[in-house]
């Protein structure tokens, strides 16, 4: 289990934001050339959270579990002597809380991999989350040669069995 901690405790780099799609609980889109049905679909995306009075109670139906996988892949010019961090920060009910991926240093070569998977658990509904970069000092230039965040593999096909059984 990964251990989320609060962000004030770190100077973030905000990567990227991760797309709703990837962590949120949506139905499949079916066929993407029906127009109505990929409006929908993005009306889904696009759904602001509820107000927290809305929102279910604290309990066991509002708890959020998700697997993510993530990874990036970083170039720098001249390799920073410190060890860097890939961490993902996601706000839900509670408050913003950050979940660490991975922790290392550059190369010789000034190149970065930083991966792994990591668990999310939130109350309610998830509002973002965001790949960020922590331990980065100013004027350290660097280059994101990939990144991505998706759900895990174990998680994926556990969804698709659950996709198949509401269909049948």
């Amino acid at each position: 289990m990964s251990t989320a901690v609060p962000p004030k405790m770190f100077q973030f780099h905000v990567l990227a934001e991760v797309p709703r799609s990837i962590y949120m609980d949506t139905p499949p889109l079916d066929d993407p050339k029906d127009q109505k049905k990929r409006l929908d679909f993005l009306k889904l995306l696009r759904l602001k959270p509820s107000k927290p009075e809305e929102q279910t109670p604290a309990g066991a139906s509002g708890r959020v579990r998700c697997t993510l996988n993530a990874a990036v892949w970083l170039r720098f010019n001249e390799a920073p002597p410190q060890s860097l961090s890939l961490m993902l920060v996601y706000r839900d009910q509670k408050g913003e809380f950050a979940v660490k991926v991975d922790e290392a240093k550059a190369g010789p070569t000034g190149s970065l991999m930083l991966s792994g998977n990591v668990m999310i658990e939130s109350r309610g509904s998830v509002e973002y989350i965001r790949a960020c970069l922590v331990g980065l000092e100013p004027g350290q230039h660097f280059t994101v040669d990939e990144l991505y965040v998706q759900k895990a593999k174990q998680e994926q096909e556990q969804d698709a069995v659950a996709n198949n059984r509401r269909i049948a």
